[in-house]
């Protein structure tokens, strides 16, 4: 799978031959690469390497035309160079004076990087970074609370102290041993009314297949998809099979019906005449890979569905499949996810007068007669969450915003972290885009923390577990653009989620599938784990690991499994997942030594 490793101003870099990579020693850098046929230069106008499949005004990076153009345009502006390029791929640029990397618009892939000294050290890997260094590193406190609210750890920080991840669409220059970060790519959300709805749908339905077509791999080969029965991997499987026909799909299932969606996969890949292959994995298949899953992943990562992710991949290369296409994206492109909609309402109390807040919903709020109905208790509940604002307001059901952080860590430990960095970082990002409607924002965060932080590294990471390429299309830059011009009301019309997409694709989708509420691609973990004993060995592994380290409250570790067992399973389910997997990521790498809170404290 793609890879890179380098270090700017550098000793030899030390890689593992295993991955056979490509190393190329340059004035200034040491740089390792899987993909040589990306790495080019241009008179006078330094060395570039790229991994991934970009392209170039619609040319592969492979071709020199495309090379010695795209380096022109580099040369009098990186940034406008790197928001013209397509497709997946992480950069890197040096000349005598400086080296940049930069990753694309939603961080498919991923580069880590740190500073020592007068270095730069980056990578696509953890453990490759690692390597270069003289001395593990540190485990970061905030990385472990922005973990537990997050369920990942969102760029620009990693577990590690002084190691860093690039932000979507973020490039960063290294001068005169300076790190100079810069945003590159923000979209220009213009709501374009010039056209008619009718004519955006025909302009997606165009950008779409084009953009299935563009992301094919150069050489002849099957590909297949993803196929999850929900409306982005349908559309994206659909397309990929009029292009080529019989190109095979893949799905998983379970036996837990509430979690099973194999029935839309069926009747997706039935519609579109592809050869579909699908596995029902149970609660000790799921036991069997859950260490390998977390060895393997470069930092603690909370989302469960990684598990029907890895399958998924692993059945596709049992077929003899190279490269898959997935859906990813399009919820957060064409509004599809409920919250949105949710939102919706409570922006109602929002666009009200301020008088009219004050005077008339206030008193509402406080009255005590009201609260003796239960229609009025309705009427509180909405005020009380109507009154708070985007973007805080998203994580009203987080589990940190519900209990508070003394709930889940220690006292030592919350004295060592900014708590409100999360809302912090939320906050900023949301209000980046300008100008931008509220939902326009809301999809703009979930760019980053749904797709790239957490969506994209999930895919990607579980792929090449399984040694299979991954291809984005709905992702592609012509269709992310598109998007952006599509008016918010068009979007999402009060309350109906995808409306605009769902009719540019009407006639292209089954019917059925267009009325199919929205499910997500879950992992009965909670329901399992009440009877199935591996993987309730696996949670008592994981949260005795995190019992020795001063971090999280005794009490919870204690009583979270019993109250699993004795109350709500999903709901303590999804907790026990989120902790099981920190404590067995921690226990997997503990052979870096790594400094905890408690050895910190000593």
């Amino acid at each position: 799978m793609d890879a890179m490793v380098g270090i700017s101003g550098s000793p030899k870099i030390r890689v593992n031959q295993a991955r056979q990579l490509t190393l190329i020693d340059r004035p200034n850098l040491s740089l390792a690469t899987q993909q040589p046929e990306l790495s080019f230069s241009s008179d006078q106008l330094g060395f570039y390497c790229l991994i991934g499949h970009p392209t170039w005004q619609q040319s592969a990076l492979t071709q020199q035309s495309a090379q010695q153009n795209f380096s022109s345009q580099f040369s009098q502006s990186p940034q406008q160079a790197l928001n013209q390029l397509n497709g997946r791929f992480a950069l890197v640029y040096s000349d005598a004076k400086q080296c940049i990397i930069a990753s694309d618009p939603f961080a498919s892939q991923c580069i880590y990087y740190t500073q020592v000294e007068q270095q730069l050290i980056f990578a696509t890997s953890m453990n490759m970074l690692l390597l270069q260094l003289q001395q593990a590193p540190a485990i970061d406190n905030q990385a472990i609370f922005n973990y537990l609210y997050f369920h990942m750890i969102p760029s620009p920080q990693t577990i590690f102290k002084g190691i860093y991840k690039l932000k979507p669409g973020e490039m960063l220059r290294f001068r005169d041993g300076q790190l100079e970060p810069l945003q590159y790519f923000v979209p220009q959300f213009y709501e374009d009314k010039k056209q008619s709805q009718r004519e955006l749908q025909q302009a997606l339905r165009n950008t779409l297949e084009e953009a299935v077509q563009r992301q094919l791999p150069e050489r002849d080969e099957q590909v297949g998809s993803f196929l999850s029965g929900g409306l982005d991997s349908s559309t994206v499987t659909g397309l990929l099979n009029k292009i080529k026909p019989n190109s095979p799909s893949f799905s998983i299932g379970f036996h837990v019906e509430k979690y099973n969606e194999l029935p839309w996969a069926e009747l997706c890949a039935e519609h579109f005449s592809s050869p579909m292959q699908q596995l029902k994995i149970e609660a000790d298949e799921t036991a069997d890979v859950i260490d390998k899953i977390t060895a393997w992943q470069d930092e603690p990562f909370g989302n469960s569905s990684v598990v029907p992710t890895y399958f998924c991949a692993r059945l596709a290369k049992q077929h003899g499949i190279n490269t898959l296409f997935a859906g990813d994206g399009g919820d957060e492109l064409f509004a599809g996810n409920a919250r949105y909609a949710k939102q919706q309402v409570f922006e109602i109390y929002q666009q009200l007068p301020s008088s009219i807040q004050k005077n008339l919903c206030d008193p509402l709020l406080q009255s005590s007669t009201l609260k003796q109905w239960r229609l009025g208790q309705k009427v509180q509940s909405y005020l009380n969450q109507a009154k708070v604002k985007l973007p805080t307001r998203l994580e009203s059901y987080n589990f940190m915003h519900r209990l508070g952080p003394e709930h889940f860590f220690t006292a030592e430990f919350l004295a060592q972290v900014d708590v409100e960095q999360p809302v912090q970082q939320n906050q900023t990002w949301f209000n980046v885009p300008e100008p931008a409607s509220q939902l326009n924002r809301m999809l703009w965060l979930d760019w980053k923390h749904t797709l790239a932080d957490n969506d994209l590294r999930k895919v990607s990471s579980m792929c090449q577990l399984a040694d299979i390429d991954v291809r984005f299309p709905m992702l592609d830059r012509e269709v992310v653009d598109l998007s952006c011009r599509v008016p918010s009301q068009w979007k999402l019309p009060f309350g109906k989620l995808r409306h605009f997409y769902k009719q540019s694709f009407k006639t292209f989708l089954p019917r059925e599938l267009q009325k199919k509420p929205k499910h997500g691609f879950g992992l009965p973990f909670g329901i399992w784990t009440k009877e199935n004993q591996a993987l309730q060995d696996l949670a008592s592994t994981g949260i005795n690991t995190l019992a020795g380290l001063n971090i999280f409250s005794p009490q919870l570790l204690s009583q979270v499994q019993q109250l699993h067992q004795q109350e709500h399973a999903e709901y303590y389910g999804e907790l026990i997942w989120i902790l099981m997997m920190l404590g067995l990521w921690l226990k997997a790498h503990q052979q870096l030594k790594l400094k905890t809170n408690k050895e910190a404290a000593a």
